[in-house]
């Protein structure tokens, strides 16, 4: 194959040893090539500059640096096996960002990548062409001068074989070097991908811990994998660990600013510490960055239902719902919200098509369950509950609905064993602590309703009904100062029942 004179260095005619060593020299220009543009992105990474989207460059990648001068040192010595061991790992280099590190969110610019890649790979061909050449022009011109020379009489050279025993030997050594750390440097960016994915199945099964060993090793082979990081958040929400799961959030988001999962996951641990504008902030920035991402529009719409703004969390249900109509948590998160409105019909329809979607789900049954106690259908809310807690005998938040029930049935020993059950699964639950104050005040019982109602107030100072039934068990006690100040506070923070009662007894707040 001949191309025209100008292009002839695509694929140069190599016809003896001086062709063969100009067609090697493409190698060791690729080799320069490579070294010197990653030196520039290691400097430009010390003033935090990442020209290249999606990807993370720091003083690992030095190494590359140290391979490809090595490798091009092979080269300009004419070493076989440098030049195969440049093109190896130049391919791998590229399967490796174009699998796991490209998106195509930056498609713009993989034509210039994939163009500039075929010249490397076409340079770092021609440079094992001109190498191999060269040997095989090198080995005829010995031939042919050694049968020129053999009637000749030759003093017998001294011998020079443990020199060249020697020679061979440092070259074998330095040839397994570069390949040891090159197998290694594949091994560490393309290995974690199978921890990755055992710690994604095993996180799915519930096995959170073996989850946490392979994201863990994931992470050691490639410490610049973003979701390897976003992946071992999730496990660390799981366990409830909130302030390790946004460390890994944060580090996921440092290493790729385009990963809407990763603000998604973030703002659901913010959710769980109870920081609501932080999480909505996340669950606003992954939809900024994803508009198609229902998730986010489901979580942002049950936080802002836990905010007491029904109207946008029903909005944002409703959107995850178009985006995806087979979410059964969407379905179930308005249902909640359509509760929380008094439209209880329409909570019940929600939360029955989200069980019809989803017949394994918890949340559908225990909050279907809520809308029924609301309409004072017992029977069917009860039977709501039972079936939630058989699904999931760790949800609180079943335990503590029941125990609702069993109150408005005046069944107060079956309350307060359901409360304690909820508090027992998530000490954490202000709500269980401050309903089962309101069971003891029922028993007469207003010291422990004092405690629990305290409780419920550290949990969530805000938490306006709790003041208002510490306030309802100080009062029985006949510590009328108490009462008046904890209504007060309860309607200081808008509980308008406190403030008709304090209206009625004449004080201000």
């Amino acid at each position: 194959m001949a191309f025209p004179k100008r292009y002839a260095w695509i694929w140069p005619s190599i016809v003896d040893t001086a062709t063969a060593q100009n067609a090697s020299k493409q190698g060791l220009w690729a080799c320069t090539y490579c070294a010197g543009m990653t030196i520039v992105l290691v400097f430009l990474s010390l003033f935090d500059i990442q020209p290249v989207p999606n990807v993370k460059i720091n003083m690992w990648d030095l190494l590359d640096v140290f391979l490809f001068i090595v490798i091009g040192w092979g080269i300009y010595k004419m070493n076989r096996i440098a030049a195969i061991a440049g093109l190896a790992l130049y391919i791998l280099e590229r399967i490796y960002m174009w699998l796991y590190i490209y998106s195509p969110k930056h498609s713009s610019g993989m034509g210039i990548h994939f163009t500039l890649a075929i010249f490397l790979t076409l340079m770092f061909i021609n440079s094992i062409r001109g190498i191999f050449a060269y040997h095989k022009f090198t080995r005829k011109s010995l031939t042919k001068n050694m049968l020129s020379n053999a009637t000749q009489t030759v003093t017998k050279p001294k011998s020079n074989r443990g020199k060249a025993y020697y020679s061979k030997g440092i070259a074998i050594a330095t040839v397994m070097v570069i390949v040891g750390i090159v197998f290694y440097i594949v091994y560490a960016k393309m290995g974690y991908k199978r921890y990755v994915d055992s710690g994604y199945a095993y996180y799915n099964k519930g096995d959170y811990e073996r989850a946490m060993t392979d994201y863990n090793k994931a992470i050691e082979l490639n410490p610049m994998v973003a979701e390897a990081y976003n992946n071992r958040g999730l496990v660390y929400n799981n366990k409830g660990a909130y302030d390790s799961a946004i460390n890994d959030y944060n580090k996921a988001i440092e290493l790729n600013p385009s990963l809407a999962l990763a603000y998604n996951n973030r703002g659901y641990a913010y959710y769980n510490k109870g920081d609501y504008d932080q999480a909505i902030t996340d669950y606003n920035k992954a939809i900024e960055l994803n508009p198609s991402l229902a998730i986010a529009y489901n979580n942002r719409g049950y936080t802002y239902n836990n905010k007491g703004d029904y109207d946008q969390a029903i909005n944002d249900c409703t959107k995850a719902i178009e985006l995806n109509p087979k979410e059964a948590f969407a379905y179930s998160n308005r249902c909640l919200a359509y509760d929380n409105k008094g439209d209880y019909d329409q909570a019940i329809n929600d939360c029955t098509k989200a069980i019809e979607l989803n017949p394994t789900l918890d949340a559908p049954y225990n909050n279907r369950g809520h809308a029924y106690d609301n309409k004072r259908d017992y029977d069917r809310a009860m039977a709501d509950y039972n079936k939630a807690i058989e699904l999931n005998p760790s949800l609180a938040f079943a335990y503590n609905n029941r125990g609702l029930l069993y109150d408005n049935k005046r069944d107060y020993d079956g309350a307060i064993n359901d409360y304690n059950k909820a508090i027992e699964l998530n000490p954490s639950l202000a709500v269980a602590y401050n309903n089962r104050g309101s069971a003891y005040i029922d028993k007469g019982d207003y010291d422990q309703a004092i405690a629990d109602c305290t409780k419920a107030i550290e949990l969530n100072p805000k938490d306006a009904i709790a003041y208002i039934n510490r306030g309802s068990a100080y009062s029985k006690k006949g510590d009328d100062n108490q009462a008046i100040s904890n209504f007060r506070i309860a309607a200081q923070l808008g509980n308008s029942a406190a403030q008709k009662y304090l209206r009625y007894k004449g004080y201000q707040w």
